[in-house]
């Protein structure tokens, strides 16, 4: 198993060493004593790490995350990486289809090893949010089939039924599938923040929905985010 130490941890979460290692002694990240020293596994950290978008107080903290390193989403998303007639009728043809149009980009260089890295992911634990979105990604950054970190947006014309992340037992419909293609870890946890940061702005869901075009989009989530930096 992949395990990361204190230090790792801290780095990828851009917190103090010592911050890390109070979350471990009081149980509130995965963690265990491996030789009398805290390792993290690198699947449960990015878990948690996701976990945390679910709830208030979990944002908050993945806003602390990435105040000092602001990504920009809108300069992720290529154009021709976003389709708004998204055809599928499955949550597997939506990542067979929403790889296809990451590929479209040339950035992205095998479709289908990504689909079927995410698919392998979403088996794992889904990736869907109450709010009708999906945050998909493989498990482990595909570096070897990128040109670049990028990101690809799917919306279906009409919701489908996923598990609901972190409830094995909820579902919830989703219509708004974001495919994040990152080449390390940092930059994912900072990407996936980001994203959490502009669905919780009011209206930009319903207008990233309302949307026509995919120019359309790019000023959505543009003017979004010119709010979170205000």
């Amino acid at each position: 198993m992949d395990y990361l130490d204190v230090n790792a941890v801290a780095s990828l979460l851009h917190v103090l060493p010592k911050q890390v290692q109070r979350w471990a002694e009081r149980g509130h990240i995965p963690a265990q004593k491996i030789n009398g020293e805290w390792r993290f596994a690198r699947a449960a950290v990015h878990q948690w790490i996701e976990d945390k978008l679910h709830d208030l107080e979990g944002q908050e903290q993945m806003d602390d995350v990435v105040k000092h390193h602001l990504v920009s989403v809108a300069e992720q998303l290529p154009i021709e990486a976003i389709d708004l007639q998204l055809n599928a009728r499955t949550v597997s043809s939506v990542i067979d289809e929403l790889s296809k149009v990451a590929a479209s980009t040339g950035l992205l260089w095998d479709a289908d090893e990504m689909a079927k890295a995410v698919r392998q992911r979403e088996e794992i634990a889904s990736t869907a949010l109450e709010c009708g979105v999906s945050l998909m990604h493989p498990r482990r950054p595909l570096t070897n089939y990128l040109a670049e970190p990028f990101i690809a947006l799917g919306i279906t014309s009409k919701p489908l039924p996923m598990s609901l992340a972190g409830e094995e037992n909820d579902s919830c419909m989703v219509d708004v599938f974001f495919l994040l293609c990152s080449m390390d870890d940092t930059d994912h946890l900072r990407t996936l923040a980001r994203l959490g940061r502009l669905i919780r702005q009011p209206d930009f869901l319903n207008n990233l929905r309302q949307s026509q075009t995919p120019a359309e989009v790019l000023d959505v989530i543009r003017e979004a985010e010119e709010k979170i930096k205000q």
